[in-house]
């Protein structure tokens, strides 16, 4: 007769991830939705490329005269169609790789 092997199991956290939730609006899971219909790739994965991306993109601004001169010289905001992520290319894991290249 075979037998079920039934190895250990790893401690929540062993694989680098987290797991929390957020609040977000209707409007975002609709589009999240959309993208991953679009992708076949799951909300999870988008969620993290986004915030990954967002991450690398932003900047914190402390000083007042530089919050201002920042949004004098707005740019538009940076759209990325759903088309454009099937290009998308993940080079190693959402800690270290650059999401987005194109």
């Amino acid at each position: 007769m075979t037998k079920l092997r039934i190895t250990p199991k790893h401690p929540k956290g062993a694989d680098g991830y987290k797991v929390f939730s957020i609040r977000i609006k209707d409007d975002i899971v609709e589009r999240i939705d959309h993208v991953s219909e679009k992708t076949g790739r799951t909300r999870n994965e988008l969620i993290g490329m986004l915030l990954d991306f967002a991450l690398e993109n932003s900047e914190v601004v402390t000083d007042k005269k530089e919050k201002r001169l920042n949004n004098e010289k707005k740019e538009p905001p940076v759209r990325i169609e759903p088309a454009a992520l099937n290009f998308v290319r993940v080079v190693s894991t959402f800690k270290t790789s650059k999401i987005f290249k194109f």
